[in-house]
């Protein structure tokens, strides 16, 4: 009974964890396509970077000290492959 809803709780949390983590990804690649792009990159995108990559890094931390299961790692990517296609 009162598992349950822990259970429930844990879930959500490390699904909200999981599309964070994406959301960052796809920031990094986006900030990184466009420094491939310009020829002369400013500071200020270099930094943006950086810290974007600093996030990742931190969220993907937090997912591996949870214990994700794999099989919502596998969902969020199922669902990420049917929103871009």
């Amino acid at each position: 009974m009162f598992g349950r809803t822990k259970h429930q709780l844990k879930t959500q949390a490390d699904q909200q964890l999981l599309e964070d983590i994406e959301e960052a990804r796809l920031q990094i690649r986006l900030k990184r396509d466009l420094m491939t792009q310009m020829t002369d990159t400013d500071e200020q995108l270099k930094m943006s970077l950086l810290i974007q990559q600093g996030i990742f890094n931190f969220l993907y931390h937090q997912a591996r000290v949870r214990q994700v299961s794999p099989k919502q790692v596998a969902a969020i990517t199922a669902q990420r492959m049917n929103r871009d296609y």
